[in-house]
């Protein structure tokens, strides 16, 4: 059982297009208890299998936008990244308990590569190990300090008024994750 992105241009006999990112395990644990409907867990259990599977480039990450049928691989028709999309990945994965190691260790170990004070990069090219010049916004850094088991800075949510929406959205969610997942 997929998500599938939109009703239209992402299913076909020639493609299967997914975003892991829609995968929003807290919603999804939610709507399977409250609904007692068994396809839910078989969507968990795709997504999960998908997160597991879909490794990719020198750091095996998982892509933006995935290619299903056939032999996974990042999806054409999207560049080739680890970035504004899958970041949502380990965030809801880490809310939701599914915190083990073999679906969120490739993506800390990337993370875990960058030194103190410092912040990753936006994207990696999965293909060709590009890392963009534009840092992870205060969202995505939030996103990374909070799998990485670090405390929020302070300064994000002061940040939020000055940060784009889609930064914003990130920080609200990783604070709303943080109380979910016990961090301070």
């Amino acid at each position: 059982a997929y998500l599938l992105p939109a009703v239209e241009g992402f299913f076909s006999e020639e493609k299967r297009i997914v975003n892991l990112s829609y995968w929003v395990f807290p919603a999804l644990h939610e709507i399977a208890a409250a609904t007692g409907d068994p396809v839910w867990n078989q969507v968990i259990a795709t997504g999960l299998r998908l997160i597991e599977n879909a490794k990719f480039g020198d750091n095996g990450l998982p892509p933006d936008w995935l290619e299903t049928l056939g032999t996974l691989r990042p999806a054409g028709g999207f560049p080739p990244r680890f970035g504004y999309d899958a970041i949502r990945i380990p965030l809801y994965l880490a809310w939701s308990g599914h915190d083990d190691a073999p679906y969120l260790r490739s993506i800390t170990e990337f993370w875990s590569d960058f030194g103190a004070g410092e912040v990753a990069p936006a994207w990696i090219d999965l293909t060709s190990g590009e890392t963009s010049v534009e840092r992870q916004a205060a969202g995505m850094d939030a996103v990374a300090r909070m799998v990485l088991g670090k405390a929020s800075r302070p300064e994000n949510v002061q940040k939020m008024a000055d940060e784009d929406y889609y930064s914003t959205s990130l920080l609200m969610l990783t604070a709303l994750a943080e109380g979910a997942y016990g961090q301070p």
